[in-house]
């Protein structure tokens, strides 16, 4: 029974993890580029970086541009999606692109979706790095054995 409890929280820390960091990481991003937050990019950064940590798990043999916009298409959807919950639906005002050319009822646009892209690029090259650290560390656990 213990161990059984010790695999299902080795299960449930990793992807808690990658939620806390992109969560971290979103509200960080927005704090230093607009001077605030609001609670919603916290939870809508963690899951859009357990999409993009998840993207560059499963589709390790894609290319690297790629993965970059399949990353960028992945944060600017659940831009949206929080976006018509928080804004439209809850009426928290959260923020409004009506302004900015090429956007979708305020949620998104282009202009940010393009910075996403260049965003990705960075965030792409992090994941991949700590992947093939991971796998360095289980080869030499296994080496070990």
């Amino acid at each position: 029974m213990e161990i059984r409890l010790k695999n299902i929280m080795s299960k449930l820390l990793a992807p808690l993890s990658v939620f806390a960091v992109g969560g971290a990481g979103y509200a960080l991003i927005e704090i230093l580029w607009r001077g605030h937050t609001h609670f919603s990019m916290f939870i809508a950064g963690g899951v859009a970086f357990l999409f993009m940590f998840t993207l560059n798990v499963k589709c390790r043999r894609a290319s690297f541009i790629v993965k970059c916009v399949a990353c960028a298409l992945a944060v600017i959807t659940v831009e949206l999606f929080f976006g018509l919950v928080f804004n439209m639906l809850l009426k928290m005002n959260v923020w409004d692109y009506s302004a900015k050319k090429l956007n979708f009822y305020g949620q998104i646009c282009a202009e940010y979706a393009v910075y996403w892209v260049f965003l990705s690029v960075f965030i792409c090259a992090a994941i991949s790095v700590f992947l093939r650290f991971l796998e360095k560390k289980q080869s030499q656990a296994h080496q070990n054995t």
